[in-house]
Formats: structure tokens, C-alpha cells, sequence
């Protein structure tokens, strides 16, 4: 089990992220992805679905991890929370969003919810100085998110789009 296990989202997102530039990346630097994901102490998690909870599944087998999730559904969030160590609601810190991951400043913000959310999130994570990745879904939002190159650069931070299912861990 772990980051390089062949059926896992994880592994998914290490080779998107050796196999693509990345938005925030200068086109000649090379990320050591497995470094990466080790600094990482504090991950959010939008998205209590079935994507979002295979990734917290994952995620927490490392108990290296300080874990925060969101959903909507707060009776899911409630339950989700009781089942795993190292887990926490971010709703906690405060009832807003962007006020809660200020409170944080998450290593990584992951949006496992609808690609409806996709520029919301990616534009909190640059206003926070967070990592992000979601499960994409959307051409017309990763272009928009790609214009987001030189901010991302001026915070140090990744923003890595469609790490979904299709398109995606399949292209790699």
C-alpha cells in the first residue's frame, strides 16, 4: 500500500504531476513528487463522494497526515469524521470557507466535488497559498485555471487540473 500502489488515485496523481507541466511550474524544473507529497502535513478535502472518500481512504493510511475535510452534507461529514483517526471538519475553524483556510494555510487543498467548483477552489488555494488539485472534468475551467499560471508562480504553489478519472489516471 501506499503513494506508488498501481490502482491508487495517488499514484495517479504522481504520475500526472511527473508526466505534465503543472501550473505554477517553469517548463524546465522537475518536481520529485514522492518529496512533495511526504512535506505535506495538513491536506483539505472538498468532496465527501465516492471520489473524495477513496482519496481520504488513501490518504489516511499515512497517519503522517493532519486531515481536514468539508462536504456539504454535514450528517456525511459528521459520519465520515467519527470513522477516521487524524480527521477533522474545517467548519470547525469557522463557518467560511476562505476565513477557515486562512486559519489553516493547508499544505494541499484536494476538490473531489462537482468541476462546478473548480475555479472557486483553484482561486482559494492561490488567495491562501495552497497547493491544489482536483478531478477535473471541464476544458473550458482548465483553460481558465492555466491563465492562472503567473499567480500561482508569484505564491510557489501548484495548481495540477483533471487528475480525475477520464481525463486523467487513464492518459498516464
Amino acid at each position: 500500500m501506499g503513494f506508488f500502489k498501481a490502482e491508487g488515485l495517488i499514484s495517479g496523481w504522481v504520475g500526472k504531476i511527473n508526466s505534465f507541466r503543472i501550473i505554477g511550474q517553469s517548463k524546465n524544473s522537475k518536481i520529485n513528487c514522492f518529496k512533495l507529497f511526504i512535506l505535506m502535513k495538513k491536506i483539505v478535502i472538498f468532496g465527501l463522494g465516492r471520489m473524495g472518500l477513496a482519496i481520504l481512504e488513501q490518504l489516511n493510511e499515512f497517519k503522517n497526515f493532519e486531515i481536514f475535510v468539508y462536504d456539504i452534507n454535514k450528517t456525511k461529514e459528521e459520519e465520515v469524521i467519527k470513522k477516521f483517526e487524524n480527521v477533522n471538519s474545517l467548519s470547525k475553524l469557522s463557518e467560511i470557507i476562505y476565513d477557515a483556510l486562512n486559519k489553516l494555510k493547508p499544505n494541499i487543498i484536494i476538490n473531489a466535488t462537482t468541476f462546478y467548483n473548480n475555479l472557486y477552489y483553484t482561486q482559494l488555494a492561490i488567495e491562501v497559498g495552497s497547493n491544489y488539485v482536483d478531478l477535473g472534468q471541464s476544458t473550458w475551467t482548465t483553460l481558465k485555471q492555466r491563465s492562472y499560471d503567473s499567480l500561482a508562480k508569484a505564491k510557489k504553489i501548484l495548481i495540477v487540473p483533471e487528475t480525475g478519472l477520464a481525463p486523467g489516471i487513464i492518459n498516464i
